[in-house]
């Protein structure tokens, strides 16, 4: 396990052997991990994050909940990484992470859904003005 203190969470997480990510669920960290396909384990705190652990885990399928009660142990934990990183459960949040990391590349392409909403969105703001 390496540990980094100081680091760019997009170029650690486009190195080959990361194959989780441990995020507290802000959306940053998200669109990040999503952005480079690594399945997170959600440890949400406050604010919004609870919320966006339910995204990541219940409706897209791409990570794992760290604790679903009020405490944790190691073992719980060590049980939580190897959930993610190997057996039946990290294969289907790998696949459902790459399918959801392809549909979030090809919104952000060259007209893709997020290129021509953005210009829909400039078009209908015009014809108000």
């Amino acid at each position: 396990m390496t540990r980094v203190f100081y680091r760019s969470d997009l170029r650690m997480m486009l190195r080959i052997e990361v194959g989780g990510f441990l995020t507290h669920c802000g959306w940053n960290s998200i669109l990040e991990s999503i952005w480079c396909g690594v399945p997170m384990i959600c440890y949400p705190v406050k604010y919004d994050q609870p919320t966006n652990r339910k995204l990541v885990v219940d409706d897209w399928k791409v990570g794992i909940n760290l604790c679903d009660g009020v405490s944790l142990n190691r073992e719980e934990v060590a049980q939580k990484i190897k959930k993610l990183m190997s057996g039946e459960t990290s294969d289907v949040i790998r696949n459902e992470m790459k399918n959801i990391r392809s549909v979030t590349h090809n919104a952000l392409a060259k007209d893709g859904s997020s290129e021509r909403n953005f210009d829909q969105f400039i078009k209908d703001l015009m014809e108000k003005m």
